[in-house]
C-alpha cells in the first residue's frame, strides 16, 4: 500500500526537506523535473504525441512552484532534443519560478504571456501534450479571475493534458467545494511521492486521470506516518492467509453473512458468493425466515439458514449489511456483533445503523466499506 498525504502534510514535508537536508527550492524543482520528464519520455504514447506535433509540449504556468516545475520539465525536454516548446507564464512569477523561466528561455522555449491570447490558444491547440502547472497543493480557492483565464486555455488542448503534481484547482481534502469551478481535467497526473489524498477523493478523482507516481524528490520515509493509504489491486493478496496444499474447507474458516430482506435478496446472494470467492472454507447466510426459500434456490455452494434458527456452527468472521434493512431487530443484532470477539465487515445498511448509534471502540478487527453517501454520516459521528 502507498501512503497518501493531505495537501497540508505535503507542504509540511516540503518544508521539512528543505530545513533538514539544506535543499533549496531550485534543487527540489530540478529533482521533480528530472522524474517527470523521464516519465513523459518513457511513455510511448506521450512520446509519439510529441513527435507528431509542431509544438511537442506547451506548459501553462502559474506564479508558484508548480509553474516552476512545468518550466523545468520543458527545459529538460529541450535538452533531450525537443524543439518548438512553448510556455504560457503568468505575470510576476515567484523567485524560484522566475529562475526556471529564464533557464527555459535560454534553452529555446518560446515564452508567452496570458495577454498573447491568440498565440497562446494556438500553441495549446497545436501541442502534442499540455502541461498543467497553474496551481498546486497550496491552492485554497476560489480561483482568481486571471487564473481562470489561464485554466480556460486547457479547453483548447487536443493532446493529452498532464497535471504537474495535482490538477490545478484541486482543493484541500476537507473542503472540495471551496472553488465553484472544477479542477483542470488531466489525462495523467505526475504526482510527486508521497501521493496526495485529494487526488482520490470522490469529486476530484475523475479530474486526475491516470495517477503516475514520481519518486526521488523527498526522503523515502516521507508520508510513512500518514493514517491514509492507497490500496492497489496488487496489495490484496497480502491480506489473504496462505493455503496449504493439504487444507480442506475446515482449515479455511467459516464466514457468517447477515444480509438480505424482502425485495433485496440479490445483495445477499452476491455477498455470500463473494465470501466463497475470497477463499472462505464455508459461508452461512443468515436471513429472515420469509426469504429462506428464495435464497436457498439462488445459492448452491453456500448454506442458507433462518436468523431465528442459526444453528451451532462457530464462525471466524462476520459480514453484515448488504440489502439488510435498518430496523430495530437488525440494530440489536449489530450490537451483538459489535461486542463479539470476531473480525467484522460492515457494509450498506449496517453502516446506516452504525451511524445512528455512537458506539465505543472495538478491540477486534473492523472493516467498513462505505460509498460517499454512506461515509458522510459516519464522518459526522466521528467528528
Amino acid at each position: 500500500m502507498k501512503p497518501l498525504v493531505r495537501f497540508a502534510e505535503a507542504l509540511a514535508a516540503d518544508a521539512t526537506t528543505r530545513d533538514r537536508y539544506g535543499l533549496s527550492d531550485d534543487m527540489l524543482m530540478e529533482a521533480a523535473a528530472i522524474g517527470m520528464a523521464a516519465r513523459i519520455e518513457s511513455d510511448e504514447s506521450l512520446a509519439a504525441a510529441m513527435d507528431s506535433a509542431s509544438v511537442p509540449a506547451a506548459a501553462i504556468c502559474g506564479r508558484g512552484n508548480n509553474g516552476g516545475d512545468a518550466l523545468a520539465v520543458l527545459r529538460r525536454l529541450a535538452f533531450s532534443g525537443r524543439n518548438g516548446l512553448v510556455a504560457i507564464v503568468q505575470d510576476n512569477p515567484g523567485h524560484a519560478t522566475s529562475r526556471r523561466l529564464d533557464e527555459a528561455g535560454l534553452a529555446g522555449v518560446t515564452i508567452l504571456s496570458p495577454e498573447d491570447g491568440d498565440k497562446a490558444r494556438l500553441a495549446v491547440s497545436s501541442a502534442g501534450l499540455v502541461l498543467d502547472g497553474l496551481s498546486g497543493v497550496g491552492f485554497r480557492g476560489p480561483r482568481r479571475q486571471e487564473n481562470s483565464g489561464l485554466a480556460a486555455l486547457v479547453d483548447h488542448a487536443r493532446g493529452p493534458v498532464i497535471a504537474i503534481d495535482v490538477p490545478s484547482g484541486t482543493g484541500p481534502l476537507a473542503d472540495p467545494g471551496s472553488d465553484p469551478q472544477p479542477p483542470v481535467a488531466a489525462t495523467r497526473t505526475l504526482c510527486i511521492e508521497p501521493l496526495k489524498a485529494e487526488l482520490f477523493y470522490p469529486g476530484y478523482r475523475r479530474f486526475s486521470g491516470v495517477v503516475v507516481p514520481v519518486g526521488g524528490v523527498f526522503h523515502h520515509s516521507a508520508g510513512s506516518s500518514s493514517t491514509i493509504s492507497l490500496l492497489d489491486k496488487g496489495d490484496l493478496g497480502s491480506f489473504l492467509p496462505g493455503i496449504d496444499q493439504d487444507y480442506h474447507k475446515g482449515h479455511r474458516g467459516a464466514l457468517c453473512v447477515f444480509a438480505g430482506a424482502v425485495g433485496s435478496t440479490g445483495a445477499a446472494a452476491l455477498c455470500a458468493r463473494a465470501g466463497s470467492a475470497s477463499g472462505a472454507g464455508s459461508v452461512t447466510l443468515l436471513v429472515r425466515d420469509a426469504i429462506v426459500p428464495v435464497l436457498s434456490g439462488l445459492l448452491v455452494s453456500q448454506m442458507v439458514r433462518p436468523v431465528s434458527s442459526p444453528g451451532t456452527r462457530r464462525f471466524q468472521a462476520v459480514v453484515a449489511g448488504p440489502g439488510w434493512g435498518e430496523d430495530e431487530a437488525n440494530a440489536r443484532i449489530l450490537e451483538e456483533l459489535w461486542n463479539a470477539a470476531l473480525p467484522l465487515v460492515l457494509d450498506a445498511d449496517a453502516l446506516g445503523l452504525l451511524a445512528a448509534d455512537r458506539k465505543s471502540g472495538r478491540c477486534s478487527p473492523l472493516v467498513l466499506t462505505p460509498h460517499p453517501g454512506e461515509f458522510a454520516p459516519l464522518a459526522a459521528v466521528a467528528a
